[in-house]
């Protein structure tokens, strides 16, 4: 049987879908720029003899955190503009993340492809599988931008949004949506760089674009310099001077620094497509759970829609407030998946199943306390960007809420990215599919539309769906189905 190198498999599964819990990460930030999370499979690369979880996840989580206070800095300067500005950015988010996770999904596939051909020596199929990247990119960022920009008004109107709101999420969608094309082209060349062992590349260029978003917002919507204030379309052109400027440094980058160089010969297009069937071969099995939870966000936020515009803003509020916890949780999950990897590859099973449960214990003993302050302090904070009484309101129920999704967050991160480094990916996201749909979200519907409870009742089938999981996912772990094979 061949060997497969550590750097590129984690306990038989491809280091794809650990990045893929990642991307639910970016996604949940509510970030419309989607900076690219750091490269978890450079990890493996250097296989130091310190790693353990915190060596991991303490600095996964500063750089998590980072890169999110683009999507902090998005929504701080559409409240100045109106709570209905803040709602539809809200909904432009989960929009455009579908498209957004696609690309990542397809050039994370050929990233792997690089990565393997690196890693066996073959510097010209390494060289391809780029060339495969930026491809893919170009292309269909440019289908994806083309159906944001013609389908904007078709979009918010299928979402349920009318009136005020509807006509900001156009004015915004008809800027930032051809500029999807930009984001889809640095994605390609951010999945280069990270195959290239440069990682914090990413994490830079992505800080350099928080820092030129926030200046060109404080230019076009504080007027700054004596520019006039342009409201809505301040803050999509200052994203699309972002995105300008980041991919405009990855690619510099990439084709000075990594000396990177694509070789047009006649046969070219005949080379690439047979990179076809292994690219897909990894980005098409590892779509399909993270294209549900993409898709199961944008039905919670469309059931938000139904109860008002006041309540998609207070979510889209609540989510950048919360993601200082909500990161913890996953970079405790990211961190122990990589020891979990490791313990199973050593067939230290007793010590892995005992480090999964402390990992647990270290995601709640940080999110719990947290969410706790965050919501005896809610009132203050929220004011910070909105003085809307409903709205104001609304937020501090809907923090109670929050306790029982971070309590079951806790647990589900630890143990179904455990799970799935360990090879038994297919439970925990089965798992997560079944739940997301039938339970959170039809317990969202019910709660907050029928029996009129609104965001709270949302929230609360958020947290059902949550807390429902954990104990299946605990139960499977004691249970040592996880335990591979001895060939």
């Amino acid at each position: 049987m061949r060997q497969r190198s550590a750097a590129f498999f984690i306990g038989q599964q491809p280091v794809a879908r650990i990045n893929h819990h990642k991307n639910l990460a970016a996604s949940s930030s509510g970030s419309i720029i989607a900076p690219p999370a750091p490269d978890i499979s450079s990890v493996f690369m250097k296989q130091h003899r310190g790693l353990t979880v915190w060596t991991t996840a303490v600095p996964l989580y500063v750089e998590l955190l980072a890169v999110s206070s683009i999507g902090m800095m998005d929504v701080f300067f559409m409240s100045l503009v109106s709570d209905k500005a803040v709602a539809a950015l809200g909904v432009c988010t989960q929009v455009v993340m579908i498209f957004t996770l696609l690309i990542r999904t397809l050039t994370g596939g050929a990233g792997a492809v690089a990565a393997q051909s690196l890693g066996a020596g073959n510097q010209e199929k390494a060289v391809l599988a780029f060339m495969y990247t930026l491809l893919l990119a170009t292309l269909c960022g440019a289908l994806f931008a083309l159906v944001l920009f013609v389908s904007r008004g078709h979009i918010g109107v299928w979402m349920g949004l009318s009136g005020d709101t509807l006509d900001i999420f156009q004015r915004y969608l008809a800027i930032t949506g051809p500029a999807f094309f930009l984001l889809a082209v640095r994605s390609g060349y951010s999945a280069i760089v990270a195959v290239k062992g440069k990682s914090n590349v990413n994490l830079y260029c992505s800080l350099i674009a928080n820092g030129v978003n926030i200046v060109f917002n404080a230019i076009f919507v504080l007027g700054w310099f004596g520019f006039p204030k342009m409201g809505v379309e301040g803050v999509a052109w200052a994203t699309v001077i972002a995105y300008t400027v980041q991919l405009f440094l990855l690619a510099w980058i990439s084709h000075t620094h990594l000396k990177i160089r694509f070789n047009f010969a006649r046969d070219i297009l005949q080379r690439l497509h047979k990179l076809t069937r292994p690219v897909m071969g990894i980005a098409i099995p590892n779509s399909g759970d993270l294209l549900s939870h993409s898709i199961y966000q944008v039905a919670v936020v469309m059931i938000a829609i139904r109860v008002s515009d006041e309540a998609v803003a207070c979510h889209t509020y609540l989510r950048q407030i919360i993601v200082v916890v909500m990161l913890w949780a996953y970079s405790i999950g990211q961190g122990q998946a990589i020891w979990t990897a490791h313990l199973v590859g050593a067939r230290e099973f007793d010590k892995a199943e005992s480090e999964i449960r402390k990992s647990i214990a270290r995601s709640l003993v940080f999110t719990l306390p947290v969410t706790f302050l965050l919501y005896l302090f809610i009132d203050p904070i929220i004011r910070l960007l909105t003085d809307n009484p409903d709205i104001i309101v609304m937020a501090s129920s809907a923090m109670i809420a929050y306790l029982g999704i971070e309590l079951g967050r806790g647990f589900n991160t630890s143990l179904s990215f455990s799970l799935s480094s360990a090879g038994h990916a297919k439970y925990p996201a089965l798992l997560a599919v079944i739940f997301n749909w039938f339970v959170g979200l039809l317990t969202a519907y019910v709660l907050g539309i029928y029996f009129g409870w609104g965001l709270f009742g949302i929230l609360i089938g958020l947290a059902m769906d949550e807390l429902a999981r954990a104990p299946l996912l605990y139960r499977r772990l004691i249970s040592r189905s996880w335990i591979p094979r001895q060939n």
